[in-house]
């Protein structure tokens, strides 16, 4: 599978491109270990964020799915402590939230999502550092 990914010859794109990204995650102000990592799934018009808190037991996994002229689709699974695992599904009116670019705004409805769910758990107020790199990082490889 060399280096985490797959070509598809008839298609002529990566199927499969993960990349970590560099955040600095802090619940009540109190820095906490974490990881988060984006996935290209494909064709440019899916992409996963994931990001977990192994300490408060908590992940998100936010998948975007959508094109130029179309709505875009999220599916969310989330995971709580006690092994709770839910998933929910949202969509974003065409152009709110771009798939094929400015992807800078799914990292940002990404980390808004892991808020509601870090609060819903009483992990505290969840921060995030979103810097240039970072922003990059989330761009098409």
């Amino acid at each position: 599978m060399g280096e985490g990914r797959l070509r598809a010859a008839r298609y002529g794109h990566q199927t499969v491109s993960q990349r970590p990204l560099e955040l600095h995650i802090t619940l009540d102000g109190q820095p906490v270990h974490a990881a988060t990592a984006v996935a290209d799934q494909g064709p440019p018009w899916v992409v996963t964020i994931t990001t977990s808190l192994p300490d408060q037991a908590l992940e998100l996994s936010s998948t975007y799915v959508g094109r130029r002229g179309t709505p875009t689709h999220i599916v969310r699974v989330a995971l709580a402590p006690g092994r709770q695992i839910t998933t929910s599904t949202d969509e974003r009116p065409q152009g709110a939230l771009p798939v094929t670019h400015a992807r800078e705004h799914l990292l940002h409805d990404h980390l808004a999502a892991l808020h509601t769910h870090a609060a819903t758990h009483h992990a505290g107020a969840l921060a995030a550092n979103v810097d240039d790199a970072t922003v990059a990082a989330v761009a098409l490889a």
